[in-house]
């Protein structure tokens, strides 16, 4: 399983949007922002018969309000969140679909949550300056599946695009038992999928004036 190196918060535009104001400094901001129908969110992992990829490109699509803290060059959020729907995950095939989403718990759970928690910018102070500049930064998420919650660190890849969109990838490597989660056997068992799974992210946040 290779995939590009891609990991995500799209809520980290909150960040970028006002270093110049609060670079060493300890203060609180609220800032509203939307995430872009053409962000999306893929599951992807191998089984003893074939690599197989999961794709969710249906947001739960809500306007929210960030607050965030920073001291010096971290950052800490509040209602930094991203919802999925569950059962919007498409597999390509409906029989492992139809696992996935068992497997999942895609009925008792129907979300699937990503909170941002912090944020190091300790090396991109020029994030605002540099249009469609890539920039590397580190963070903290909590990832919740099936109903059961991880804080995982992140490697995140963030481009300005213009003065109100940014777009935000990457990746996390991750396994279903780390989340309770038993990896589903399709085919009466003839299909063995992995316990190792990554997540990749690829979203596009827009701030609202």
């Amino acid at each position: 399983m290779k995939r590009a190196n891609r990991t995500i918060k799209p809520l980290l535009m909150v960040v970028f949007l006002t270093i110049s104001l609060l670079a060493g400094s300890s203060k609180s901001v609220r800032l509203n922002y939307s995430i872009d129908d053409s962000s999306k969110l893929i599951l992807s992992g191998t089984s003893n018969v074939s690599d197989y990829q999961c794709d969710c490109n249906e947001l739960i699509q809500t306007e929210k309000e960030v607050l965030f803290e920073v001291c010096n060059d971290t950052f800490t959020f509040t209602n930094a969140l991203l919802e999925l729907k569950t059962k919007s995950f498409d597999c390509g095939l409906g029989i492992i679909t139809g696992e996935m989403h068992s497997a999942l718990k895609a009925k008792r759970h129907p979300k699937i949550t990503v909170q941002l928690l912090s944020v190091d910018l300790s090396n991109n102070t020029n994030f605002l300056a540099d249009q469609n500049k890539s920039y590397t930064t580190s963070g903290k998420a909590k990832i919740t599946i099936a109903g059961n919650s991880k804080v995982v660190n992140l490697i995140i890849k963030a481009k300005k695009l213009s003065n109100q969109q940014y777009h935000f990838s990457g990746t996390k490597h991750l396994k279903m038992t780390d989340f309770n989660i038993v990896p589903p056997t399709p085919a009466m068992g003839l299909i063995r999928v992995a316990n190792e799974v990554e997540i990749e992210l690829d979203l596009k946040a827009r701030t609202l004036l």
